[in-house]
């Protein structure tokens, strides 16, 4: 999903009308059917269940001819609570990220978040001031969850989303990971290729 919003350009500014809601459910639905496919066929030939989770490096590796230029900045695993500490682990990283950035177009930031088996999507835009999240997992009866807040509000967020998915698991997560990610720009490529 990364990768189709990185290539689409969509802006996560007013998702929630059309035309941008249609964009959004077409790239989501791409994505779907994208990674299924590439989860498919790492398993066919594997004596390994397909329900085996890939860590993030992992995944990145089995879908690298889909992704571009996406690279992991940095990743860190926390044993501790997640609806306390979320936000702040995340937000150190933010911060990091928009005052020393790796790239030459720090607008997106790229956030994975594994807890309970589940990786979920978190889309941080500073030009738009704006944060998506998106969960392809099935919520009790209900399906994927894509929401949306302005990046002053990522801490109520992280409250909430963590909140509900621990109510959902019916425990805190003993871990959970956070791994940002970006896209590479192609200026800053070239100028390592001339030296």
């Amino acid at each position: 999903m990364a990768t189709n919003i990185n290539t689409s350009n969509i802006r996560v500014n007013c998702l929630f009308t059309s035309p941008a809601k249609n964009s959004l459910t077409e790239l989501f639905t791409d994505a779907i059917l994208n990674g299924n496919a590439i989860h498919q066929n790492l398993f066919k030939n594997s004596s390994s269940s397909q329900n085996t989770n890939l860590t993030v490096p992992e995944a990145m590796k089995a879908g690298e001819s889909s992704l571009g230029t996406m690279a992991e900045w940095k990743s860190s695993v926390y044993f501790n609570d997640i609806k306390i500490n979320l936000y702040a682990e995340m937000n150190r990283y933010i911060i990091e990220w928009y005052t020393n950035p790796p790239c030459c177009q720090p607008n997106n930031l790229y956030i994975i978040l594994i807890a309970h088996n589940k990786a979920i999507l978190i889309v941080i835009q500073l030009d738009t001031n704006s944060v998506l999240l998106i969960d392809s997992h099935q919520h009790s009866s209900h399906g994927a969850l894509i929401c949306q807040s302005r990046i002053s509000k990522l801490e109520n967020l992280c409250v909430w989303y963590s909140k509900m998915l621990c109510d959902s698991a019916g425990s805190n997560p003993n871990a959970y990971e956070l791994s940002f990610l970006y896209f590479k720009c192609e200026k800053r490529n070239n100028k390592k290729h001339m030296i």
